[in-house]
């Protein structure tokens, strides 16, 4: 009875994720039920102590406060190598390329994002949408309108180096699609999942393709009505989807694609020559610039960094893409 009783069925019971090897949602809950009376029992106690001791709580705030902000402080100003590498996140090629420690670990970072859950999607920060919250955000555009053999290419900008560098970049003009597939929405009239993996996605029908960052909203929320108070080191970072058990759909672009010239990117109209990535984070890669940029790209005349992106049609492939979880500045 236990197995067969395992998974609620009294709501969408057609519906994905429902393994056999799992133990269900009732191990879940019995586990939850039962740290929960754990907490609760401690609850009580400091609650009885703080009755029998005649705490103020205004006092009591201000010295669990005090103790918090001391702590932020500590971590904040406590050492870190200057310069040579941290194991799994600075190798000795991005030493030797300069990378400071202190910009990957306390520069305040703005992160271009897809994934949800994520506040600045359900806020409409990331779309700069009227469309906000847990249910009602911008969804992006459906895959399948995105890759329709029947879909024109969006834009006539094709591939010429550096022809996007201008003095306003806060309008792209072939901007990066949001896209989302539907298939992985569960038709339930409950949530079922809050994690998707939405992404950018970049075909070889789209020439170059553009995504500014920070966005209005995004300067805004983070930083300020002004770019004056956004103050990066210059370090850009693209994350790329990441292949389900390693096997990429046919027509996708990875790093192997960018060390082969059949995907580029640019940064304020310089090109990229270098994807970096992480030993152990290989997810998401630092765009290199040419000699002289090399890891820290200058911001435009607005304080921005666009990335454009540029998909060649891969030899055999019905559609060559690239798909962009995250774009981040630093």
């Amino acid at each position: 009875p236990c197995i067969s009783e395992k998974y609620n069925d009294k709501v969408c019971p057609k519906r994905s994720f429902k393994a056999n090897w799992h133990p269900g949602y009732r191990v879940h809950a019995l586990t939850g039920n039962i740290l929960a009376l754990g907490l609760s029992q401690i609850l009580l106690e400091m609650l009885q102590e703080w009755d029998a001791h005649k705490i103020d709580p205004f006092q009591l705030y201000a010295q669990l406060k005090a103790e918090e902000d001391a702590s932020y402080a500590k971590i904040s100003s406590s050492e870190i190598p200057q310069n040579g590498t941290i194991p799994g996140l600075i190798t000795e090629e991005m030493a030797a390329l300069g990378l400071h420690a202190k910009h990957l670990l306390r520069k305040e970072a703005i992160c271009h994002t897809a994934l949800l859950p994520a506040e600045s999607r359900y806020l409409g920060i990331l779309t700069q949408s009227s469309k906000q919250g847990f249910h009602d955000y911008d969804l992006g555009t459906p895959l399948k309108a995105r890759t329709s053999p029947s879909t024109e290419n969006r834009s006539a900008i094709h591939e010429t180096a550096g022809s996007s560098n201008s003095s306003s970049t806060n309008f792209d003009p072939n901007p990066m699609t949001l896209t989302y597939e539907p298939d992985k929405r569960q038709d339930c009239p409950v949530q079922l999942n809050a994690d998707y993996k939405d992404y950018y996605l970049i075909t070889d029908r789209d020439g170059w393709s553009s995504i500014t960052v920070p966005n209005d909203a995004e300067l805004r929320a983070y930083g300020s009505s002004s770019s004056s108070s956004f103050d990066p080191a210059g370090l850009v970072m693209v994350c790329l989807m990441k292949c389900d058990w390693g096997r990429c759909e046919p027509g996708e672009f990875q790093l192997r694609e960018f060390d082969l010239g059949l995907l580029k990117f640019e940064v304020n109209g310089q090109p990229v020559v270098n994807m970096t990535g992480f030993k152990e984070w290989n997810q998401c890669s630092l765009l290199r610039g040419p000699e002289g940029i090399d890891l820290y790209h200058k911001p435009n005349l607005e304080g921005r960094f666009e990335v454009r992106a540029f998909v060649t049609k891969g030899e055999n492939q019905t559609l060559s893409f690239t798909r962009i979880l995250s774009v981040i500045v630093l």
